[in-house]
């Protein structure tokens, strides 16, 4: 965390504990099917989406204790520790629950293929397939570099990992909502909904901004391939500032259409936060 001053550590637990408020928001969900279920006999929603209801629920519990986790280590961390292998052990912890999480949303692509759809929703299927395999070889990989991380020049390629692993990363949340929103809509129901200027602000707006974020995000990962740490930092913080802006343009897009916030609860909207913590690398000085 040398490279980093205290605004963006408070940028990264803010932003982790919203991973875990968002992670809460659907333990509570699944807590009161199971409710249902245990208690009142009734299994409709379990029985429904079967095996993709347990994998869920266990992906919101990792994401949740990822979240935790990861913020008590900023909170914790002070310069003596920064570095030490039990820190390291956490943090690829972290990111080895985070890794579990995306490897767990691959039972829906099987409950979306193989239910009786009239017609599958293929594009939405694509995405939960492309966010595993943009993140969870690069997060696993990256762990293990952390997890065996001491500082010397032999392992300083856990550098190029991270690049990768967040590249992957910000790859998933595009992903998850250009890909799993907006073009199924276009697949499902064609260009039509464009005719709505609401909905194709509501498009355009958040497309560009997902796609400007994943170009920036390959930027840092090929800064970080030349090891150019200084230079990636900021353009880490232009594509983790464009996330954050999306989400608060999208929150504010669903509200004014009149969805609820379970609605909006279904995708990253945890990632505000990235706004501020974006802006703390861009501006960040490690003295302050």
């Amino acid at each position: 965390m040398g490279l980093f001053g205290r605004w963006v550590k408070i940028g990264a637990i803010i932003s982790l504990l919203s991973l875990s408020v968002w992670a809460g928001w659907g333990l509570r969900s699944s807590y009161l099917f199971i409710y249902s279920l245990i208690v009142e006999g009734q299994s409709g929603y379990i029985s429904f989406l079967g095996l993709a209801f347990w994998a869920g629920a266990i992906g919101y519990h990792t994401r949740f204790l990822a979240g935790l986790i990861g913020a008590s280590i900023i909170a914790l961390l002070s310069s003596k520790l920064e570095g030490s292998k039990k820190v390291n052990k956490l943090l690829a912890l972290v990111i080895v629950l985070e890794a579990f999480y995306f490897a767990l949303l691959l039972p829906y692509v099987d409950y979306m293929l193989s239910y009786q759809f009239m017609s599958p929703p293929l594009i939405l299927v694509y995405s939960y397939i492309v966010q595993p395999i943009a993140t969870v070889p690069f997060f696993l990989v990256l762990a293990y570099k952390i997890w065996k991380y001491d500082g010397t020049q032999k392992t300083l390629n856990m550098w190029k990992w991270a690049g990768l692993a967040f590249a992957g990363y910000i790859i998933a949340l595009w992903s998850n909502m250009t890909m799993g929103r907006w073009f199924d809509m276009i697949y499902s129901d064609g260009w039509g909904f464009l005719e709505n200027m609401t909905v194709s602000t509501g498009f355009f707006v958040s497309t560009v901004l997902m796609t400007l974020a994943v170009v920036f995000a390959i930027i840092v990962a090929f800064l970080l391939f030349k090891q150019r740490r200084l230079k990636a930092k900021k353009y880490t913080g232009i594509s983790l500032s464009l996330v954050g802006l999306h989400y608060i343009f999208y929150t504010f897009y669903i509200f004014y259409l009149g969805y609820s916030f379970d609605y909006l609860m279904l995708v990253d909207v945890w990632t505000i936060p990235f706004l501020g913590l974006g802006i703390a690398l861009l501006l960040n000085n490690p003295d302050r």
